[in-house]
């Protein structure tokens, strides 16, 4: 209850910055209160004879950093595939269907990057597979945040989704290995678990940041440049978000903390079953992206609490209204 409650203030923070800006009484307690349930939660956690997480799993080598490198994961492929959704839409006019069909070809070259990555594994450290996934990531992200003014689908859009993709499916199945190297069969599930809620809590908090932020981007944009209308302004606050979803992938490659010799795994531990528990998740991720894009009446991923979808509808109106 306190951790759902703290993630709810969290997201709703987010939100409210977006309405009422940053330095708003209601943004600036709804952020601590978020904090300080989190911090509450860990206390609760740490003192409980039956903790719902035992807090020891992150002294294994790799769970902490792998937390952190897959939720970044998870916003940036949320996130990424509302902006991308936004531009193929509001943009290029297609619709949701359309949309839907042209992500496609994010989602498959995430799959066969991932698949790639299992067989990869066994020649090469985790570590390099993992940075090499994220700064290829990174490649497609900043590709796809230089749209220009007029952007086309075959140009300037299938491109970098398919460097994306490939980045992403590479990096997400190597941290997952890298990360529970060290995790016995007995908390496998755990490890799962938790690495499943880094991507939910990614996704969620980091969507509405990024909404927060391109919401922003283009109202400066429209407020500096006199010419060019609410949708050339709208496209570039989406494509700063883009360039921050590349940033995240930098950002995340450099962590030094994941294990640098995932083969020496003994035997049959935890490791493989999680990976396979993370890849059937990457790919439900990934279907998800493709198959419900946004429609005009904007329906976002189920775990985006209902003040993230308010700012994404707030958004497309501002759009269809320039």
């Amino acid at each position: 209850m306190t951790v759902t409650v703290a993630i709810a203030a969290l997201i709703e923070g987010f939100a409210t910055a977006q309405q009422h800006g940053w330095e708003s009484p209601a943004t600036i307690g709804l952020l601590v209160a978020g904090v300080l349930l989190v911090a509450l939660f860990i206390v609760i956690e740490a003192r409980v004879a039956q903790p719902l997480v035992r807090l020891n799993i992150f002294r294994l080598p790799g769970i902490a950093p792998g937390f952190l490198i897959l939720a970044l994961n998870g916003t940036v492929l949320t996130a990424s595939t509302l902006f991308v959704s936004l531009i193929l839409q509001s943009d290029l006019g297609n619709g949701a269907l359309i949309s839907g069909v042209a992500l496609m070809p994010f989602v498959l070259s995430s799959v066969i990057a991932a698949f790639a990555a299992m067989q990869l594994m066994h020649r090469i450290q985790a570590r390099y597979l993992v940075a090499i996934g994220l700064a290829v990531a990174a490649v497609g992200y900043g590709w796809l945040g230089m749209l220009g003014a007029h952007p086309s689908y075959a140009a300037n859009i299938l491109g970098p989704l398919i460097v994306a993709g490939v980045g992403l499916g590479f990096a997400v199945i190597a941290t997952t290995r890298a990360a529970t190297a060290a995790v016995t069969k007995q908390d496998a599930g755990l490890a799962s678990g938790l690495f499943s809620l880094a991507r939910q809590l990614g996704a969620a908090i980091g969507i509405a940041a990024l909404v927060t932020l391109a919401t922003a981007q283009t109202a400066t944009y429209l407020a500096t440049h006199a010419t060019g209308g609410a949708a050339t302004a709208a496209l570039r606050g989406d494509a700063v978000a883009l360039l921050v979803c590349g940033g995240l992938c930098l950002l995340s490659g450099t962590d030094r903390a994941v294990p640098s010799e995932p083969s020496r795994l003994h035997g049959v531990n935890g490791s493989t079953s999680v990976v396979f528990s993370q890849m059937s998740c990457r790919l439900s991720d990934a279907s998800h992206a493709s198959l419900r894009p946004l429609s005009s009446s904007v329906s976002s991923p189920d775990d985006v609490l209902r003040s993230t979808r308010l700012i994404l509808h707030d958004k497309v109106e501002a759009r269809e209204s320039g």
